[in-house]
């Protein structure tokens, strides 16, 4: 007789455990489906955000007019950022950089650069290089 408690105390231990579990699965589930919301549609960007999304926060130059840059170049890695600052005309922005690059001889120069970039389209028009 006793055998036979034993054999119940353990079905009835085993099913109280797998009913625990089971309770505890469930209900950890139902709060990562309450937690998981479908996102909200990003906001749009501000003119001063879509702005400063054109230059680095590193050293302030222009991603565009770098790139544009460093295309003329003789040896385009001797660039060396110096400045960058710009004035908000509405629907884009002029752009003024001076910046340091090796010459023929070897030596580097300061040389400045005019540009004109739109603020939605990161397009640059007008670059004007002045040595």
């Amino acid at each position: 007789m006793e055998k036979r408690n034993d054999t119940f105390a353990n079905i009835f231990a085993t099913f109280i455990l797998v009913y625990l579990i089971w309770k505890m699965v469930s209900s950890s589930i139902s709060c990562i489906n309450e937690d998981i919301k479908t996102p909200s549609p990003p906001r749009p960007l501000t003119k001063k955000e879509k702005i400063h999304k054109l230059f680095s926060p590193w050293d302030g130059s222009n991603y565009e007019l770098v790139k544009y840059v460093k295309k003329t170049l003789r040896d385009p890695a001797s660039f060396q950022h110096s400045s960058t600052v710009y004035w908000d005309k509405g629907k884009y922005i002029k752009i003024n950089m001076l910046f340091r690059a090796k010459n023929g001889y070897g030596g580097y120069n300061i040389i400045g650069v005019n540009a004109f970039q739109d603020i939605n389209t990161g397009n640059l028009w007008n670059v004007e290089i002045i040595e």
